[in-house]
């Protein structure tokens, strides 16, 4: 199977979830299998079009928690995807356990990438972690907010 076809089929899944609610359930539970498959382009677009189907639907991230915990960064390859995987992470770390510790993990892979869009993604869902487990964030805040000021060249950033 193409990568393309694979990713543009994923694409359509999220797009079904999003337009007909009514069979979210049943495609939904494809999803988590895309996941358990545990190849990477196709980790990365199904985080992605899941990141889409959480903004509808934050509800939906109760199925979903178990599989994220067990993405590995290296899974998703391209920088959308870990913009994705880095918005999730932040924005429903209150339910995943290793979210501060996935986040900081990608914060060192970030620095290396010198890359403006996942490093603004990383700080928005650092600081929104910050607000939700503040005494597992505190240090990576701290860390990646004086990262930023010293050596972020990104003027939105600073």
């Amino acid at each position: 199977m193409s990568a393309d076809i694979a990713k543009r089929s994923i694409t359509c899944f999220g797009t079904i979830i999003i337009r007909l609610p009514h069979l979210s359930q049943t495609v939904a539970a494809q999803l988590k299998n895309f996941l358990g498959l545990q190849i990477s382009y196709v980790t990365t677009e199904t985080i992605k079009v899941l990141k889409d189907i959480l903004r509808k639907y934050p509800n939906f991230v109760q199925d979903f928690v178990p599989l994220i915990c067990r993405i590995q960064s290296d899974q998703i390859t391209e920088n959308d995807g870990k913009v994705a995987f880095v918005w999730i992470l932040g924005e429903f770390g209150e339910m995943i356990e290793d979210s501060p510790y996935i986040l900081e993990r990608m914060s060192d892979e970030v620095r290396e990438l010198n890359n403006s869009s996942l490093s603004s993604a990383l700080f928005n869902s650092i600081f929104k972690l910050f607000f939700k487990r503040a005494p597992e964030t505190v240090a990576l805040f701290k860390k990646v907010f004086q990262e930023i000021m010293q050596n972020g060249n990104d003027a939105q950033l600073k």
